[in-house]
């Protein structure tokens, strides 16, 4: 059952209040399975498509050059999504996002936690969650028809908070290098909780 709605640049989600970068490990070493596997069977399919050609004395090269390719270019776009660049998550007055960028390259993003054109939107409205409780350096919420969601949030590889100007102000490790610190992490996670919970208390009182 898909338990995200898919939104885009042009969704109305309100006041953008908070944004986090989680990096996921466990994620990125399951992608790795998945790259394998799926190398592996493109690279099979290569390899059979040359021999019902006809050219099955290449067909063995182009399993291979086919199985490398996917996998070292599947990986390498794993470790940026996921531990280079990390899992986006926002918090709007309207909604909590999950933000898959069209390209997870730092350097090649917008400033200021700006989205562009490409990068994929998904989101879960204040209204369909019920309850939020913490799960060790996670999240875990708990949706009106009883799903529950998991987000992780330790390590924080980086945190945005409005400034009064109207844009966001970047927290990153004092450790620099997009590494982690106990202190970031505990400052994050509580903003996090304390948002959360007071966009729901606000969404419950209005209904």
């Amino acid at each position: 059952m898909k338990l995200w709605q898919r939104g885009s640049l042009e969704t109305d989600f309100g006041p953008l209040l908070l944004i986090w970068r989680h990096r996921a490990a466990g994620r990125f070493y399951s992608k790795i399975f998945s790259w394998l596997l799926g190398g592996f069977v493109l690279g099979l399919l290569a390899s059979i498509t040359f021999n019902a050609i006809g050219l099955g004395g290449f067909s063995l090269s182009a399993g291979r050059i086919t199985f490398f390719v996917v996998f070292i270019l599947g990986v390498v776009s794993a470790f940026f999504r996921n531990l280079a660049y990390g899992l986006d998550y926002r918090i709007t007055q309207k909604a909590l996002l999950h933000v898959r960028p069209l390209c997870g390259i730092e350097r090649l993003r917008p400033a200021g936690g700006k989205l562009r054109k490409g990068d994929r939107i998904d989101y879960l409205p204040w209204e369909e969650i019920k309850s939020v409780n913490e799960a060790g350096g996670a999240l875990a919420l708990t949706l009106k028809e009883g799903q529950v969601v998991e987000l992780g949030v330790v390590p924080v590889l980086a945190l945005w908070l409005p400034t009064p100007d109207g844009g966001m102000e970047k927290r990153t490790s004092a450790q620099g290098g997009g590494k982690s610190s106990a202190e970031l992490d505990k400052e994050a996670h509580k903003l996090i909780v304390q948002k959360i919970r007071d966009l729901k208390k606000n969404t419950t009182a209005k209904n």
